[in-house]
C-alpha cells in the first residue's frame, strides 16, 4: 500500500511540512535534519505553537529525522 503525501512546506505559520493519507487517516509530520545538531532540529516558535493547538484537538504531529521515523508513523518497520 502506497502512502499519499502532500507537501505543505511553503504554507508558513508553523504548518507541518508533510500531510500524509495512509489507511483512512491523516496524518501530520515536521522534518528535520537527523544530520544537524539537536539544537538545530528544535521546532521553530510558530511550530511549537501549531503542534500544541493541534494536540489540543487530540492531532499528533510527528518529527521525523529519518526514514525509520516515517515508517513508525505509518506503523511500518524496515524489512529485514
Amino acid at each position: 500500500m502506497v502512502a499519499g503525501v502532500k507537501d505543505c512546506s511553503r504554507i508558513g505559520g508553523g504548518h507541518p511540512d508533510l500531510e500524509v493519507w495512509w489507511r483512512g487517516q491523516v496524518l501530520y509530520a515536521e522534518v528535520k535534519d537527523g544530520a544537524k545538531s539537536a539544537s538545530r532540529r528544535e521546532l521553530t516558535p510558530e511550530q511549537a505553537i501549531w503542534h500544541a493547538e493541534a494536540a489540543r484537538y487530540g492531532i499528533k504531529v510527528h518529527v521525523l529525522t529519518c526514514e525509520d521515523d516515517a515508517l513508525a508513523m505509518l506503523g511500518a518497520r524496515r524489512a529485514a
